[in-house]
């Protein structure tokens, strides 16, 4: 049986929600395939080793005794960034011939560190010597190499078993309500959402449109957001829920007709992004509304899906009723709901979504 070991500073497993279970899922699924797999954290809990760690040529924060002391065919890491500690890991182990994979669960990524980051300074200097080790690169970008590393292009995945579709509520068709769920940060761009609330109200609009933001994520971010629904008074628009999940959560997804995915990835300097809430509103049986473009985008057939420009402005309602209007008056809500999730099922269940990166594994390691 090959031998794998999966790194990563996540925890995860089975009772873990979004990334946490979508890791868990990975390492499920690479046993079914015939890996033994042993999963490490390398992460340093030493509070001193952390504080080193800020210094630019410090590697403290990160121990691999573990690793080197395992026998392996492949290491499969879920990245964390680089420094001089992880190169030194990879040279080590590429001396025994073990494939070296990297997991990139978003790229490019500078834009989402401030510029006066340690880790993101030592990154820079650091990746530029990951082509000298490394086999392949699996992204969910449209990257064809990174870092001088082929990539292998995969769709982010969900369990799709795990996931109950929305309860059809066509009682709720006296409003529009729009549903996002973050980690809230400056690249969700949920303010573009209520600066065209208030354009749209400011012209006249007549339609009763209820955005739902349910998560938490950066407090000034979140205060933001609420400072600008107080000041438009857009408070029986607008929606906080902060975080919620089960049956709470599933009460708020029945209600809601249209989900918005990122609207401000441009912020971090993404254009094109596989994202995992995106598949998890698909499996809810959710139309997706997207600031950055997407797997869908290639897909002129499918009707569910609408894209807003990668860029500040704010929304523009109108189009967005339009987008709402041409669903809903053409399919009954059980029919968007069936064929979103089964569209779902057949392209971005785990199984589907990761096996591409499981073939080229094995076909590295059967050309060795």
């Amino acid at each position: 049986m090959k031998k794998l070991v999966y790194l990563s500073c996540t925890n995860f497993g089975e009772n873990e929600v979004g990334i946490g279970y979508k890791i868990y899922l990975h390492t499920k699924l690479l046993r079914e395939n015939g890996y033994d797999v042993k999963v490490v954290n390398p992460y340093h809990s030493n509070l001193i080793r952390r504080i080193l760690s800020w210094f630019p040529f410090w590697d403290y924060n990160h121990d691999y005794n573990e690793v080197l002391n395992t026998e392996m065919d492949v290491l499969f890491i879920r990245y964390y960034m680089s420094d001089f500690a992880l190169i030194e890991l990879l040279k080590k182990l590429k001396k025994r011939k073990v494939v070296i994979i990297i997991e990139i669960p978003t790229y490019p990524y500078d834009g989402e560190y401030s510029k006066k980051s340690v880790v993101l300074f030592k990154d820079k200097i650091v990746r530029r010597y990951i082509k000298k080790y490394v086999d392949r690169i699996i992204t969910y970008s449209d990257d064809k190499t990174i870092f001088g590393v082929p990539t292998v292009i995969i769709s982010n995945g969900v369990d799709t078993s795990r996931i109950s579709p929305k309860i059809a509520n066509d009682k709720a068709s006296d409003c529009i309500n729009i549903i996002a769920v973050a980690h809230i940060s400056m690249w969700h761009g949920y303010d573009r959402v209520i600066e065209g609330l208030r354009i749209y109200y400011k012209n006249g609009g007549t339609e009763n449109i209820i955005f739902h933001i349910v998560g938490n994520g950066d407090n000034k971010i979140i205060e933001s957001y609420k400072n600008l629904v107080n000041s438009y008074n857009l408070n029986r628009h607008v929606i906080f829920y902060g975080r919620k999940d089960g049956k709470e959560l599933d009460n708020i997804y029945n209600s809601c007709s249209l989900a918005f995915d990122s609207l401000g990835r441009h912020r971090s300097k993404v254009f094109y992004n596989s994202s995992l809430k995106g598949k998890e509103y698909m499996a809810k049986g959710l139309p997706i509304i997207s600031g950055v473009k997407t797997e869908l985008d290639d897909d002129k057939d499918y009707p569910f899906y609408f894209r807003v420009p990668a860029d500040d402005s704010p929304i523009n309602f109108d189009r967005i009723i339009n987008f709402y209007n041409d669903i809903y008056s053409n399919f009954t809500s059980q029919e968007i709901i069936d064929t979103i999730r089964s569209y779902c099922v057949n392209k971005f269940d785990m199984r589907q979504a990761f096996f591409p990166a499981v073939k080229e594994i094995d076909n590295i390691i059967n050309k060795r």
